[in-house]
């Protein structure tokens, strides 16, 4: 075995790759590499020689070293003209890129490229339609890109009739416009005024009065009954939100809708009441209701004074007979 080699470097601390001069010593431990390498690559095709090994022949385990130069820091300011030229390059593009999109939208805002030229509405009845029409007119001519979506849809949906719109832009002159339409439910009556009144309480519209055959919940003189706005008072409320769980196919007309003490009811066609209470359970009361009122015979609806199903599981129905007697 071959006796080692020692040398000594003075002047430097166990941390080599952080101390000042590092590059001497990682040069030293290069050249040392380098020199024995080749003195173990000499040796080798020696013993193979003596093998037999033909000198045209190399080893699998050879080992072909390159002896690499000394490494030379290099001063950051040296790099920094290379590193700013092509950053100011790029910038410059980016903001060339910036500027040409915003002139090219500024244009599309300002001129008739995308102007508003057909206005496609969709949803609710031939009356919506034309009022929704009549109320977007002033935004034909008017760019697609400067639109002020929220302020036409509140325009749009102060409509009375109207509940909620949904707006598309559709590049390059059409704009697209679904209407959710209000619904109506009942007729508010206040003296000798009615209006249409929809599922959400609001007032749509006036009416002849006694010409609708929807149900009749009258107001007191009180509750401020205007147009477009919606309706409030608390009794107005609980009746409308029972006429809205009314099953579709419910076998007797409603006629009126009233709440007294917080209690519901209806005055059912043909003179009987329906009691429903307070307004919770409203959708199971209806529904009992329903199923008692279809099980009934004809002559037993026509003499039926009232159903009350205030508590659904036990439904009590009495008639005409029994009420005028309590009276």
């Amino acid at each position: 075995m071959a006796a080692p080699e020692y040398e000594e470097l003075p002047g430097h601390s166990h941390r080599i790759c952080g101390g000042e001069g590092w590059e001497e010593i990682a040069s030293t431990v290069l050249d040392r590499a380098v020199e024995h390498a080749g003195a173990r690559d000499r040796s080798g095709r020696g013993r193979r020689a003596a093998r037999g090994v033909g000198p045209g022949r190399r080893a699998a385990n050879s080992l072909g070293v390159v002896r690499r130069p000394h490494l030379a820091p290099v001063p950051a300011a040296a790099l920094r003209p290379e590193l700013r030229t092509p950053s100011i390059r790029i910038a410059a593009v980016v903001m060339g890129v910036i500027a040409l999109l915003g002139l090219l939208y500024l244009g599309a805002r300002e001129t008739s490229v995308f102007a508003a030229q057909e206005i496609e509405i969709s949803g609710g009845s031939k009356a919506v339609r034309a009022s929704v029409r009549d109320a977007v007119q002033p935004v034909v001519g008017e760019s697609l890109v400067s639109l002020d979506q929220d302020e036409l849809r509140r325009r749009l949906e102060a409509l009375p009739t109207v509940r909620a719109v949904r707006l598309d832009r559709a590049f390059p002159h059409t704009l697209r416009i679904a209407v959710s339409p209000e619904r109506p439910l009942a007729v508010l009556r206040q003296g000798e005024e009615e209006w249409l009144v929809s599922a959400q309480g609001r007032v749509m519209r006036t009416l002849e009065p006694g010409k609708s055959s929807r149900p009749v919940v009258d107001v007191g003189d009180e509750v401020a009954v205007t147009t477009g706005d919606v309706v409030n008072a608390d009794d107005v409320r609980h009746a409308l939100a029972a006429l809205r769980r009314l099953p579709h196919r419910f076998p007797v007309r409603v006629d009126t809708a009233r709440v007294e003490e917080g209690a519901v009811f209806f005055a059912l066609d043909g003179g009987a009441e329906l009691r429903l209470g307070g307004p919770r359970q409203l959708a199971l009361k209806l529904v009992v209701a329903t199923r008692v009122l279809r099980a009934l015979a004809a002559y037993e609806r026509a003499d039926l004074g009232y159903l009350d199903v205030t508590v659904p599981e036990r439904p009590v129905a009495g008639l005409k007979s029994q009420v005028s007697s309590l009276e």
